[in-house]
């Protein structure tokens, strides 16, 4: 628990005051009998709330930041009997320091670890909640947004209705069985969202239900042509899938094209085999009787003319050779490609009868199946995400609600029971009524008077006490104010027997009951009035 406070700027008449301890049960902040204001009972309050982890006394109270300056707060946790020492700056409040007993300085810790130092050494074992997400909600000081008094629930006046129930299950401990199933209904809801984007940029098809009742009269269609053409192919065609036919189809095209080029290959051999078997008859015998008729002729002349004729013949004979050599081994190339082709199809199980048009328009119409299965798929997808995402929802919010009226009950039951305390049984408590996971109210049934509200937010806050792990609780003078003597005595008495803490300002008024001030001047930690007696001994609002 919290034992001291003190700091170097709380100055009383001009002295510096001495160090203020704390107590289990109520810990009053006490002003004058004539309740003056600015004299530093909500400052004080703020200044409790920093000590245990908050920020709104550096970020809030800019007035005091500005008129006091820099400066330190020191103060001391006591744990099982052991005393840790912390000191906090104002300029630089992320760090907190700890201290020896006389709080000079050993090593500074974040923030962020000395909440988890105070989350551990009160004890505090609850998954998924912070400690300032605990005590903040439960420090109500003038300047936070936590004083709406129809609002308990609330931390801020902007946080949602659902926010604040989920963090009120929490520090109840009964939001760890919907953790889980919140977790999956969040990460459906993802996956149903992350399909949507993939249909709407075209990665994936996206179709309606009228077309997908297109699509599957449309595949009727296509799977009875497919029965025929597999018919027609004996069957044999029926095992082939669209990849697989557009191969075949793809080996018999290739197969047609090297045959036609053997085709070619072998017509050009037979020419070059033509060629080779011409034989040009010699004509030297018939030089004689061509004198007969040109007496004149030049015969050696015509010799020499064909023994370049035989030379020519000899050259081109050598060349038909290597041309027929060369298209004979091409040939044999094609033929070996040709028998390889035949024994590729042949593997497929397909009778040679079935034509490569048969297999392009069986593989046509696999095609189109496929995709008109993929955007039916597509379709079926998405709505088995929207069901999935549906049911977890349905299962979520039915789990909540369980846990929701168990936690309902119990505060209103607790509440019930101090608000007889308050006022002997003979008015009606306030009551909290969680509708739904989203959505609460807090009212007195017929009364709406502000002292009744301001009362409601007090049992409420005292219950949570009772029930919770919650270290402390933090009233402001400006919820108390409102509540009449008699019920504020009362209260007063609840506040003392807590065996948890309870910081409270309120200003010593003659107009409350006996018993009142006693409980008030017994618990007071600090007294505070006007006059050199603020709690930094002087007041910046007088002109």
């Amino acid at each position: 628990m919290l034992v001291e406070i003190r700091c170097d700027e709380f100055i009383s008449y001009g002295e510096k005051r001495p160090p203020i301890t704390f107590h289990t049960g109520l810990n009053t902040v006490l002003g004058d009998e004539t309740g003056s204001n600015s004299i530093g009972k909500s400052t004080f309050l703020m200044i409790v709330d920093f000590v245990f982890g908050g920020n709104d006394y550096v970020t809030r109270s800019l007035d005091v930041q500005k008129q006091v300056g820099p400066h330190s707060i020191q103060f001391a946790f006591e744990f099982n009997g052991k005393v840790h020492h912390f000191s906090r700056e104002t300029v630089d409040h992320t760090y907190v320091t700890r201290c020896d007993d006389n709080y000079n300085p050993i090593s500074d810790m974040t923030i962020a670890d000395y909440r988890k130092f105070l989350l551990g050494h009160y004890k505090i074992d609850l998954p998924l909640i912070s400690f300032r997400d605990i005590v903040g909600r439960y420090f109500r000081i003038y300047g936070r947004e936590n004083l709406e008094e129809k609002k308990p629930l609330h931390s801020v006046r902007q946080e949602t209705d659902k926010d604040a129930i989920t963090a009120l299950l929490k520090l109840f401990d009964m939001y760890a069985p919907v953790a889980s199933l919140a977790e999956a209904v969040t990460n459906s809801k993802k996956e149903k969202d992350a399909y949507k984007k993939a249909q709407d940029f075209h990665f994936v098809p996206k179709i309606g239900k009228r077309k997908l009742a297109q699509n599957e009269k449309r595949i009727a269609e296509l799977q009875t042509e497919l029965l025929r053409i597999q018919r027609a192919s004996g069957e044999q065609i029926m095992g082939l899938d669209t990849q697989q036919a557009q191969q075949v189809a793809a080996l018999k095209q290739r197969l047609g094209n090297v045959r036609r080029q053997r085709g070619r290959l072998e017509s050009q051999l037979r020419a070059v085999e033509n060629d080779l078997a011409f034989d040009n008859p010699r004509l030297e015998n018939n030089f004689q009787d061509l004198l007969l008729f040109f007496p004149e002729a030049n015969l050696k002349k015509i010799e020499d003319i064909e023994r370049f004729h035989r030379q020519l013949a000899h050259v081109l004979n050598s060349e038909f050779e290597e041309a027929k050599q060369r298209l004979t081994a091409l040939i044999k190339v094609a033929e070996e490609e040709i028998n390889s082709l035949v024994k590729e199809i042949r593997a497929s199980g397909l009778p040679p009868k079935v034509s490569r048009g048969v297999l392009e328009s069986y593989s046509t119409k696999k095609e189109e199946i496929a995709f008109l299965e993929k955007e039916n798929k597509a379709y079926q997808k998405m709505e088995e995400l929207k069901v999935a995402a549906k049911s977890l929802e349905v299962r979520l919010n039915a789990l909540q609600e369980e846990q929701i009226g168990f936690l309902q009950s119990e505060i209103n039951v607790k509440m019930n029971a101090l608000n007889d305390y308050v006022y002997g049984g003979e008015k009606k408590p306030p009551v909290l009524t969680i509708k739904k996971p989203n959505s609460y109210t807090f009212l007195t049934p017929d009364d709406t008077g502000t002292g009744t509200s301001y009362k409601g937010l007090v049992l409420f806050d005292l219950s949570v006490l009772e029930l919770t792990p919650l270290p402390a609780l933090v009233h402001d003078s400006v919820i108390l104010k409102q509540i009449g003597d008699e019920p504020l005595e009362r209260i007063m008495e609840l506040y003392s027997r807590s065996p948890k803490q309870v910081f409270i300002a309120l200003d010593k008024k003659g107009s409350y009951l006996e018993n009142t001030q006693e409980i008030l001047e017994r618990t007071a930690v600090i007294h505070l009035s006007d006059g050199g007696n603020e709690l930094f001994g002087r007041s910046w609002n007088v002109k």
